[in-house]
């Protein structure tokens, strides 16, 4: 997104840093090394765009970069700090910047492939800047927790790599999660509802919940859960797996 505001300084500071030159020795004496070795400084190229909101545009100024690193599109991300005192969330709103700074690189090369951005900060206060630049410093005493599950692989439940017999064992969620699987099915609904009333009835006794259940031509159904020609409406499809949503967050409360 564009700013809003861009006061004085900021233009004349952005407007500088176009030059080719002066962008270049910036960043050849602040970038790390093993940056250096696979970014080309000469394809810098400055950007129009600010990922700054405006409540906070005349505190901090940010300028994006594109690079070619390793020969693909990257970004270099400096945020110029105009407070005098430091900001303690600093590494939070940086991950918050790079986040939209991937999003649109995505939008905008219609690309499933996520892009470096590095990020930098500058900051001319006047206190000492001692606040951790370390996002994992924010989160007190868990950061030992984070730090072993942060960007790590997200847990997957994959229900189709669990039995249902070692559902069965379980009741609460076990039931929901039994219906789950059949969800994309209507005869496997209808089937699974069916094996799952005796579980519902358990459920309906301990949780004191309540499930009417009612003989339909001479089957055991729930009612009007299994009402198949309710069933044929989308909505009414909708509202039985919302049902089975509910069920378990109500039973556990």
């Amino acid at each position: 997104m564009e700013s809003k505001h861009i006061n004085p300084h900021d233009r004349c500071f952005r407007m500088l840093m176009q030059n080719s030159k002066v962008a270049t020795e910036f960043f050849t004496k602040h970038l790390p090394q093993e940056i250096k070795n696979q970014v080309s400084l000469h394809s810098l190229e400055l950007q129009k765009e600010s990922h700054i909101s405006d409540d906070l545009s005349l505190q901090v100024t940010d300028l994006l970069f594109t690079a070619d690193f390793n020969g693909e599109l990257g970004y270099i991300y400096l945020l110029i700090e105009h407070q005098s005192k430091p900001e303690k969330l600093m590494p939070f709103r940086i991950l918050k910047y790079m986040t939209a700074i991937m999003e649109e690189h995505l939008h905008k090369h219609q690309t499933t492939i996520l892009p470096i951005v590095y990020p930098m900060v500058m900051y001319s206060g006047k206190e000492h800047y001692n606040y951790s630049m370390n996002l994992f410093d924010l989160f007190g005493g868990q950061k030992e927790l984070v730090v072993n599950t942060f960007f790590k692989d997200y847990q997957l439940v994959d229900l189709s790599k669990i039995s249902d017999e070692e559902l069965k064992q379980l009741l609460w969620y076990g039931t929901l999660a039994r219906a789950m699987k059949s969800v994309r099915c209507f005869k496997d609904i209808c089937q699974m509802l069916k094996q799952l009333i005796p579980e519902l009835r358990i459920i309906a006794r301990r949780g004191n919940f309540s499930v009417t259940i009612q003989p339909v031509d001479g089957d055991a159904h729930l009612w009007p859960i299994l009402n198949e020609k309710a069933l044929q409406n989308a909505h009414i499809l909708a509202c039985m797996l919302r049902f089975f949503i509910t069920f378990s967050f109500n039973l556990v409360s």
